[in-house]
Parts: structure tokens; sequence; C-alpha cells
């Protein structure tokens, strides 16, 4: 028997009349991916790629309805993802930098209005205590005058 013969294909009852395979529910996993992404990409950054950046095309190829993306489809959109993933966290950890430096400049901000506001309360305790001070020797003074019979009079031209 080297002679080849017709094959009758195999009659499957799932079936349908034009050959195709009933499925009762299909994603198409790749359109969804690069829709994520391109609203990924239009809400990140807005502005288009240089000319000399690496190129992250989409694959151009039009998809039939109910084929599995390919390895190459797959790659792609997750190397898309990827360089997405890679671009958020480079400008969110900018974003920290920046933070932390704003955060050290007000931290050193906030050490110094207390340090001064120590002083300042220091200096007017010290001024309130002398002022105490003098008005008591103040006291004392006008006390020994009377003990003698005499009243101060004072510098009037102040």
């Amino acid at each position: 028997m080297l002679k080849k013969t017709k094959r009758a294909p195999l009659h499957d009852p799932l079936s349908e009349p034009g050959g195709r395979q009933k499925v009762p529910f299909r994603r198409n996993l790749l359109k969804e991916v690069q829709a994520e992404l391109a609203a990924a990409d239009e809400s990140i950054d807005p502005h288009p790629p240089h000319a000399g950046q690496a190129s992250t095309s989409k694959s151009k190829a039009p998809l039939k309805k109910g084929t599995p993306p390919s390895d190459f489809e797959l790659m792609s959109a997750m190397m898309q993802r990827v360089t997405l993933l890679e671009k958020t966290v480079k400008s969110q950890a900018q974003e920290i930098d920046r933070k932390d430096k704003k955060i050290s400049a007000l931290e050193g901000k906030l050490k110094h209005l207390k340090e001064s506001e120590c002083t300042h309360d220091l200096s007017r305790d010290d001024l309130e205590r002398k002022c105490q001070k003098l008005q008591n020797q103040v006291c004392e003074m006008e006390s020994f005058l009377d003990d003698y019979g005499l009243i101060w009079v004072g510098d009037e031209s102040r």
C-alpha cells in the first residue's frame, strides 16, 4: 500500500457545520492586553517616543477572530508591559527623591524654628526674671530711703 489514499475526516458531534468547534467562552487575550497598554500609555506618557528610542511596537498582523495569540505576540505584549512598568518605577523613584529632598528641607526649617523658639523663650524667661529682680531691687531701695525719710523723685525726662 504505497499509494496515497484519501482520508475522510472524523465526524465530531461538537463541531459546527463550518468545521469549527464550539467554544463556550474564548477571550482574545492579546487584544485585551494591547488595549490596556494603549490606555496606560496615554495616561502615563502622552508624548510620542523620540526617533532614537527603541521601538516596542505592537504586532501589525491582523488577528483572526478565535485564534490564540502567537508566542511572538505574547512576548511583544509582555515586553511592552515590562517597559511601561520600568518607566513607572523610574518616574516614581524620581518623585520619591524629590519629595525626600523637600521633606529634608522642611525638617531643617522646623528644627531651626524650634531652636529659635527655644532661645526666644529662654530669652523671654531671662528677661522676665531680670525685670522681676530689678523691681525687687527698686522696692528695697525705696524702703531704704523711706527708713531715712527720703523719697526717690527720679528723672522726669524719661
